[in-house]
């Protein structure tokens, strides 16, 4: 009986991790190399689509793991630029948090274009997402289409749409 207990465990434990991805932006101009290193952010907009941020941005994620996680494991992140294909252009090495099952990080100065960020363990990719860097007037285009469409309740932002 005791073995069956023990290879239940080691089942449920076995396969890959689990999570979800979490973003928040920071425009860095004028702040200190060192205040910019140091400075934690601590609130995240869970999300994996229409993901887009502006060429001036300092992208902040985190991936918030929902499986049982160690903080000796190690975790792989890709950061892949699209040109015929996805191209990886960075990839870090990365540890869950102490006593949090979370992994933060951030990327500064990315090039306009479409991106896909994977994360791996064990040399098994099982996450991906992917997101937009654009130039800042195609960014606040995008981000207000949304709120311009013709089905909006709003007569202020249906009529202010521009012709």
């Amino acid at each position: 009986m005791k073995i069956y207990v023990i290879l239940f465990l080691l089942v449920i434990n076995c396969g890959s991790p689990k999570g979800n991805f979490g973003w928040t932006t920071t425009m860095d101009e004028g702040i200190s190399e060192i205040d910019r290193e140091f400075k934690l952010q601590t609130q995240f907009q869970m999300s994996r689509e229409d993901l887009f941020f502006s060429l001036d941005e300092t992208i902040h994620f985190v991936y918030i793991f929902e499986s049982r996680v160690s903080h000796k494991d190690e975790f792989f992140f890709s950061l892949n630029k699209k040109s015929i294909d996805y191209l990886e252009i960075d990839l870090r090495r990365k540890s869950i948090e102490e006593g949090n099952p979370i992994i933060r990080d951030k990327y500064r100065g990315l090039d306009i274009g479409d991106y896909r960020l994977k994360v791996a363990y064990e040399g098994d990719v099982f996450d991906e997402v992917d997101f937009k860097v654009m130039p800042d007037d195609e960014y606040f285009k995008a981000g207000s289409e949304e709120d311009l469409t013709e089905e909006s309740t709003d007569e202020i932002i249906r009529y202010s749409k521009e012709f």
